[in-house]
């Protein structure tokens, strides 16, 4: 599964707060999807959030 659409809709499920909900799409637009976007969820692995 692409991780850009599956990150999309984890967020787009929950429950949070608009300020909350408004840093969670700001990080994952900003640091996460540039990163992680393009691939697949099994490609996000320890070592890849670590480097």
């Amino acid at each position: 599964m692409n991780f850009a659409d599956y990150a999309t809709a984890w967020l787009r499920d929950r429950k949070l707060a608009d300020r909350t909900r408004e840093r969670n799409e700001s990080v994952l637009r900003l640091h996460i999807l540039p990163t992680f976007g393009a691939g697949t969820v099994a490609d996000v692995t320890t070592a890849r959030v670590r480097s």
